[in-house]
Parts: structure tokens; sequence; C-alpha cells
């Protein structure tokens, strides 16, 4: 097998929480703002956690005041359905126009949509908790950019590359560590439709936490 799946495995082993040395194959560019972006980011005095529904049906959708919980999970799911079904015009349901997250994703489902590859069998993604660090605005609510720690869930099974074919091409492997989960800070934009509103901009990987 030549070296390309492997570097495939190792970027969707970081697609929870990226790292931001770039000269890693299981990293990706270091997270910025949208260059249009000029606005500053305060910080939370008072940080609350939300947990994820205890619901085994992950939630599709982001409802007007949903918790930050949801939010992470709803678009973490979206971006793990799309290398389960590739199709790089779905990234804007997850990625802000020209983010880091959509540049990303171009060249990864890009890269399996034209192998004619997909990965099966991988658990969902799951948030355990959640809290705000930072938001732009005068309030939260008022807010376009926010900044959002998460602890993602291990998951038990990451996962099989397959072919058109549904041939056997690697396997994907979880990168947290046995007995931790992920943990993550996610940078969201209020650009999308009012009824679905956040998207995600970039993302850095923070220390493991015990599960």
């Amino acid at each position: 097998m030549n070296a390309r799946p492997f570097l495939l495995i190792a970027l969707l082993t970081v697609s929870a929480c990226s790292s931001h040395n770039s000269r890693s194959p299981t990293s990706v560019v270091e997270s910025t703002l949208p260059a249009t972006t000029s606005t500053s980011v305060v910080s939370v005095s008072t940080s609350t956690a939300s947990t994820a529904p205890a619901s085994t049906v992950p939630p599709t959708s982001i409802a007007a005041g949903s918790d930050w919980a949801t939010v992470v999970q709803v678009l973490g799911q979206r971006r793990q359905d799309l290398y389960t079904a590739p199709d790089v015009k779905r990234i804007p349901e997850v990625c802000g126009d020209q983010s880091q997250c959509a540049n990303q994703l171009k060249v990864q489902i890009g890269d399996l949509a034209t192998k004619g590859w997909k990965v099966t069998g991988a658990d969902p993604f799951a948030v355990v908790n959640a809290r705000v660090e930072k938001f732009d605005g005068d309030t939260l609510d008022a807010s376009l950019l926010v900044t959002v720690v998460a602890v993602i869930q291990r998951p038990a099974t990451a996962g099989t590359i397959v072919d058109a074919t549904g041939s056997f091409v690697a396997n994907v492997q979880a990168q947290t560590s046995a007995g931790h989960n992920a943990q993550g800070r996610f940078l969201l934009a209020r650009v999308g439709p009012a009824d679905d509103p956040w998207r995600l901009v970039s993302q850095d990987t923070l220390p493991e936490v015990p599960a």
C-alpha cells in the first residue's frame, strides 16, 4: 500500500481536535480568524458547562437557544458524515466560507471523493461537555464569533476506509489515549441561516482529559 492512505488516516483521526503544527501529517494549518474579521474577542468571566443529551440518536440540527455542547456535536457529526458520504458541496453545512475548517475539508473530502473512498463503521461524534471561553460582542447573544472549549468522547471504533467496491483500504485509529477523552477549542462563527446559524471556523487541540 502506498503512503497516501496513511496520511489520510492521520488527518481523519485528528478531525475532532486538530493540532496547529502543520509540519506533522497528523496536524493541520494553525487556526486563524477569517481575514475579514477585525472585532476583538473578550473573555467570559463565568463559564458554564453543558452536557450533551443522553439520547443515543445524535442531534442533526441547531435550534435557536441550543446549548454549546449541542452546537459542537451537530457540527462535528455533520463533518464526520462527510467522510461517510464524501461531498465537497456540503462543506458549507459545517464550515464558514474560506475558513481553515473549509480549506482542510476541501482537501480531505475532495481526495476521498476522487478516489471513491469513504469511512464506514465509525462511532458517532459525541460531546461530553462544553463551555464558552470567549465571544466578540457586548453580550453572548449579540456575538458573531464564539470560542467554545469542548470535551469529545474517545470513540471505541474510529471506522474503516473502504473503496468504491466496499473493499478494505485501511483502518482509522483513534488518536486519543485509552481511558481519556479529547479536548478541543472550537472557534464558531454566526454565518449560517437564522435557524441554523453556527459554523466552524477553526479548532485547536488541548490536553486530553480522563474519561
